[in-house]
């Protein structure tokens, strides 16, 4: 089970086609506003193992799976990448994301030992994407002038964004 839609997709790309991915927040919605299911319990009491963003995305979860009396074993994504105070959005610098992939690697290894290898390989190929993305950016960002980096925005959502390719957020 992830909570996120892009924690489900980094979940989905390590895991391949030995998991099948359940995620509670599908990608048009808001995760801090995620009201749970009961389909949701139901996917917890299930799960193999469960994947959160962290932080206030996803801080609904404990109680839902103190309801739903599952015990697969949790992995919080923000404890595994390099952390902006409490803000959750760590998934906008890509290197964080290589960061989670591993994490993620290694616990579906934890969970499916069977599958290590296929974990490793495909992990392998998701970090490969990760640095040709990351890479991808910082040459489109170098065309814009230093001082003519800055994001406006209604949601603080774009920090380690700005962090990572010299932006400054103005709101």
């Amino acid at each position: 089970v992830a909570t996120t839609a892009i924690v489900g997709d980094i979940v989905g790309s390590v895991g391949g086609e030995r998991v099948e991915v359940d995620t509670l927040v599908s990608a048009d919605a808001d995760p801090h506003d995620h009201e749970p299911r009961p389909s949701d319990a139901v996917a917890l009491a299930e799960a193999d193992l469960v994947v959160r963003s962290g932080g206030d995305l996803d801080e609904w979860l404990d109680d839902l799976i103190g309801s739903a009396g599952g015990d697969a074993p949790e992995v919080t994504l923000l404890d595994t990448v390099r952390s902006r105070g409490d803000d959750p959005h760590w998934w906008q610098d890509p290197r964080n994301v290589m960061l989670a992939t591993e994490a993620v690697r290694d616990a579906l290894a934890a969970a499916d030992p069977d599958g290590d290898r296929a974990y490793e390989r495909n992990a392998a190929a998701y970090l490969r994407e990760l640095r040709a993305l990351d890479r991808d950016i910082e040459r489109c960002v170098q065309r814009v002038p230093p001082e003519k980096r800055k994001l406006v925005t209604t949601h603080d959502s774009l920090g380690y964004f700005a962090e990572r390719y010299g932006f400054e957020v103005l709101a």
